[in-house]
């Protein structure tokens, strides 16, 4: 993948769908896994469809309420990310959309890390799951995404 110009956190997101899990006893079947490129920050979310309106309504309450509108999105080109309403709801918000190759996750690389083996359960661990890799050291980083989103170490029990 060229090298991003990034201007911050969250102005390049990278978004993956993870699949196929087991469906859990919520009727959870899916990851969608949104990672900020400059920081490595995860935000991921157990949905039940791929659809693009899970895609827009987890994109919008998961990340952009938090952390704000991404100058850039980079996907697949999975039928979810380039539906008319997805493109529908870039173009209102000015997200660049970047697509990299379906069926090649390297192109996606940062979340090679995350994805790992689930069980029945996965979707009540996934939290724990979210502060172990935020709080881990990467090597890109020198740090961990924890501190480079938020400039200072966790707070853990």
């Amino acid at each position: 993948m060229p090298v991003h110009v990034l201007s911050g956190p969250f102005s390049l997101l990278v978004v993956d769908a993870i699949s196929p899990l087991i469906s859990t006893p919520r009727g959870n079947k899916y990851i969608l896994a949104f990672v900020d490129y400059f920081t490595r920050w995860i935000e991921a979310y157990a949905v039940k469809s791929l659809d693009t309106i899970t895609f827009v309504d987890t994109m919008i309450e998961g990340v952009i309420s938090r952390h704000g509108v991404p100058e850039r999105l980079l996907s697949d080109r999975g039928s979810n990310f380039i539906s008319n309403l997805a493109k529908s709801f870039y173009e209102t918000l000015g997200i660049k959309k970047l697509f990299g190759s379906a069926y090649h996750p390297q192109t996606q690389g940062l979340m090679e890390r995350f994805n790992g083996t689930c069980y029945t359960d996965w979707d009540v661990y996934l939290p724990r799951v979210l502060i172990a890799y935020r709080t881990a050291y990467h090597e890109a980083l020198v740090d961990t995404p924890f501190f480079s989103l938020y400039g200072r170490d966790p707070v853990l029990p």
